[in-house]
């Protein structure tokens, strides 16, 4: 798996980057709430957009909470949902 691949890599390089004063403090504070340096969380944000954001974004997917997407689930009809799969099923591959 391609995460694994990444995080499991022994060698590392030092990229400086700009980032506002605000987005460095935001980081700063969601690296601390989650016990991790900032570094790592950065780490993590990219190897997650090279998992998967990026192949998502040309698939032309959006990102939609779990509990939204079982309303959606529960509203459609099940002739709708029937008709939708097949619609979708090439686009897909």
């Amino acid at each position: 798996m391609l995460i694994k691949s990444i995080s499991q890599r022994k060698k590392t390089v030092v990229r400086a980057i700009r980032l506002t004063e605000e987005l460095d403090e935001a980081l700063r504070v969601e690296a601390q709430s989650n016990g991790v340096t900032t570094s790592s969380l950065i780490s993590s944000i990219l190897i997650r957009y090279i998992a998967v954001d990026r192949d998502t974004k040309n698939l032309g997917t959006i990102n939609v909470a779990r509990k939204w997407f079982s309303h959606i689930l529960d509203v459609a009809s099940e002739e709708s949902l029937r008709k939708f799969y097949p619609a979708m099923k090439d686009e897909w591959q």
